[in-house]
């Protein structure tokens, strides 16, 4: 019978090994734990064992002294180390690996074991520690080089003196200079990762995302910004390091010839190396079945279908001044949403450096800012998005009579400059909220008036309380499109008649509502432009002609609805409404509209 885990055996492991962590599941002998272990480091990684350690475990049936890879050591980043000590141990019959946690091949144990007593469970433990410690901590030197195929890269350097090299030396760069280029271009130059880089990282959903983006594009691939910054007769990556990594990663295992100016930079840290080592046998993996396309990318076509946005700093530009471009870009990769796109695009029409930061930082502002000054839980920039994203993006569309385009960054093309005739300068600030969008400081002025405006709008007593109604169920999409007209009222004519106007807006919307059983976003998007709602506010030069058209707009009366008709959600929705309604009516001074309003909704 194996010998019991008790306190008195982990005391007795701490003493045989004290310069190892010995950790057990449980406190006291009263226990009556039936599954218990008892887990110690592997030399020299005493903070590790949580990971990677000796167990000695024990339940009512079974009872062994094994080794276990887990967690992060189970993981992508050390399937390198997790093959040599495998294979190191390959001509061991007596030890056996097995699955372990759903990770193949992360257990293994000798499979003749006698633990009738403490001291034979400590030879064992002395057995499996003879045979991994040595191999782990060579494995953990050793494994990071093994086969990283840096070491041969055949090229023939025809990119080296390219045009796109020869321009830049010849060339001074100004403070900031941005241009689109591909990725033989960007090989051409003599790229340095600097010293305070941080290490390579990326696992293999990183890896594995930018190979889909490779295999998936049919033309051109954007992969995004780089920022780089002369100094010394090299070019510092800045930001971009992960992504120019692995793709010379990639490059060199579907045949580029050309020259990869990163192979010959020296990775500072053990960990890159490591991190290094695994990309490499996860690119090698995807690389086994190479399609034409992507033998095509790096082969033929020697890397030209591969864009970027690149930023080139001179030596002494601050590098505050790139990341007013794109504070959102990072090494990771995580997208740039329409609004740091937004942001992107305008600041290239500021000549001032000045201003780029300042209009640049009051972004940010925006782009930050809880919707409500005292609430955390709040989403960062609801106001700006709100308004653009939201409001203005379906007003600007419903103007046009078009239906809100759901395109992917369809805000971002909604907001950037507008076309115009280059001998004619824009002029005004007008602030329609469907003009034309000029390029640079004009549109941070209209996006930060208008945000300003819907904060306004927020504040009024109308909408404080129609923001208590219509929020649960799919009221909640009528409510949201109500919201965006009544903001458009708001902006021709401010608090004037606002409570008439409201009434006046849900009530044609409402009519989508009684008129069918289901609700369908689309078709009351739909609805919303057909309605003209934007349009008869556009056109009105005061609100007694937009509400005396928009009175008569209105088509249902729920009342005279049939019992079987205005029941279920209709019913909740016109209660919701009546609730609201009647929170307002005080709001409400022309006498026509009030006895309106008391007659719909029997106040």
């Amino acid at each position: 019978m194996a010998t019991q885990i008790k306190t008195w055996l982990t005391k007795h492991l701490k003493k045989r090994w004290p310069d190892r962590t010995v950790r057990s599941n449980y406190n006291d002998d009263s226990s009556s734990q039936w599954y218990r272990w008892i887990q110690v480091s592997v030399q020299g990684l005493n903070d590790k064992v949580k990971s990677l350690h000796y167990e000695y475990y024990q339940n009512p049936w079974d009872a062994a002294v094994v080794f276990h890879f887990e967690d992060d050591y189970a993981s992508s980043n050390y399937l390198e180390l997790r093959r040599y000590v495998r294979k190191a141990t390959a001509d061991i019959p007596e030890l056996e690996w097995y699955d372990h946690q759903d990770h193949a091949n992360t257990g293994c144990w000798l499979k003749i074991q006698h633990l009738d007593s403490e001291e034979e469970v400590i030879a064992e433990f002395e057995r499996l520690m003879n045979i991994l410690d040595p191999i782990i901590k060579n494995g953990l030197e050793e494994a990071p080089s093994l086969d990283l195929l840096l070491t041969e890269h055949k090229t023939n350097d025809s990119n080296c003196n390219s045009d796109f090299a020869q321009s830049l030396a010849k060339n001074e760069i100004s403070e900031v200079d941005f241009l689109q280029t591909d990725f033989d271009n960007l090989m051409s130059l003599p790229l340095n990762i600097p010293a305070y880089q941080r290490n390579y990282c990326w696992d293999k959903d990183n890896i594995t995302n930018l190979w889909k983006s490779l295999a998936s594009s049919s033309a051109e691939i954007h992969l995004g910004n780089i920022i780089i910054q002369e100094r010394d007769g090299l070019f510092d990556i800045i930001d971009g390091q992960q992504r120019l990594i692995t793709l010379t990663l990639f490059a060199m295992a579907l045949g580029y010839k050309h020259n990869l100016p990163l192979l010959k930079c020296r990775l500072r840290s053990t960990k890159s190396v490591k991190n290094l080592a695994n990309a490499k046998y996860i690119v090698k993996s995807l690389c086994q079945h190479r399609e034409k396309k992507l033998q095509d990318i790096f082969g033929e076509n020697s890397g030209k279908s591969i864009r970027f946005g690149v930023l080139i700093l001179s030596p002494d530009t601050s590098l505050d001044l790139a990341y007013t471009f794109f504070n959102s870009q990072n090494s990771k990769g995580v997208p740039l949403t329409d609004y740091d796109l937004l942001k992107a695009h305008h600041l290239q029409y500021i000549i001032n450096n000045a201003q780029a930061r300042h209009l640049a930082s009051r972004w940010d502002r925006l782009l930050s800012q809880p919707q409500s000054p005292n609430s955390k839980e709040d989403e960062e920039g609801k106001d700006l998005k709100n308004t653009l994203g939201r409001h203005l993006f379906r007003l600007r569309s419903w103007m046009r009579m078009n239906e809100p385009s759901q395109a992917s960054h369809a805000v971002r093309d909604e907001f950037v400059a507008a076309p115009l005739v280059s001998a004619i300068p824009p002029f005004g600030e007008r602030f329609s909220f469907y003009e034309k969008i000029q390029g640079g400081t004009h549109f941070f002025a209209y996006a930060e008036n208008f945000v300003e405006q819907y904060k306004m709008f927020k504040a009024t007593e109308v909408f404080k309380v129609f923001n208590n109604i219509l929020s649960y169920s799919s009221h909640r999409y009528y409510k949201d499109v109500i919201e965006t007209l009544l903001f458009g009222y708001f902006l021709k004519f401010k608090t004037a008649y606002l409570a008439e106007a409201f009434f006046v807006i849900s009530s044609i919307i409402a009519d989508d509502r009684y008129s069918s059983s289901q609700m369908r976003q689309k078709r009351l998007n739909e609805y919303a432009k057909e309605s003209r709602i934007i349009m008869m506010i556009d056109q009105a030069t005061s609100p007694t002609f937009f509400l005396a058209e928009a009175i008569n707009a209105v088509e249902i009366n729920p009342l005279t609805l049939a019992d079987e008709e205005l029941r279920g959600k209709r019913l909740e929705f016109y209660n919701e409404l009546r609730k609201g309604i009647k929170s307002l009516l005080p709001y409400v001074t022309e006498e026509s509209i009030k006895g309106k309003i008391c007659e719909i909704y029997e106040l």
